[in-house]
């Protein structure tokens, strides 16, 4: 059984995960490919992320669990996190918008599994996120539960950036290419 604590940040993670697909059911099919300015992602690539966070949460809740030193990715080195984050979103590049979502609820579902077997303990447990240093340079550690409460709020930093790039006009000098192009 979950513990409370625990409890209350996948329940906050699951509402903002279901305000995500609410977003994610509205929008057509040809505005996935829109970037807001100045980001580097386009819609899908945000909702890629999104996908693999579940995952990334169930490493690190294994390697609790097991007592093991915990980085996020298993990397202390920052282009090794890099490297994993776009390992894990190029799984999806190409695949049907419903798949990535079954992905999704299945990485949930495995990762409700693991948060069960949590002891209040584990909560206080560091974790170390490559890049993360203090002023010193020395990796600074943050305590499992608070990661478990940026996890929760993952979901809606990317709804966001979401909005932004959907609601974002087409760039029009692309427009005028791509009729010149045809």
């Amino acid at each position: 059984m979950m513990l409370p604590e625990v409890r209350v940040f996948f329940e906050r993670a699951g509402a903002r995960r279901q305000s995500l697909l609410g977003l994610v059911a509205a929008i057509p099919p040809t505005y996935w490919p829109r970037t807001a300015p100045g980001d580097a992602w386009s819609a899908r690539n945000h909702l890629e992320h999104a996908a693999t966070a579940d995952a990334f949460l169930d490493e690190v809740v294994a390697r609790l669990v097991d007592g093991a030193e915990t980085w996020l990715a298993g990397s202390a080195d920052p282009h090794g996190l890099v490297v994993a984050r776009a390992e894990a979103m190029q799984r999806f590049e190409g695949v049907p918008l419903d798949a990535v979502l079954d992905a999704m609820a299945v990485a949930r579902s495995r990762l409700a599994r693991s948060l069960a077997v949590l002891e209040r303990s584990h909560l206080l447990e560091p974790i170390f996120i490559a890049g993360h240093v203090s002023a010193w340079g020395e990796p600074r550690p943050i305590a499992f539960g608070s990661y478990l409460d940026a996890w929760a709020a993952h979901d809606s930093a990317h709804e966001s950036c979401i909005r932004d790039a959907v609601s974002t006009p087409p760039d029009l000098v692309t427009v005028a290419l791509t009729r010149r192009l045809r």
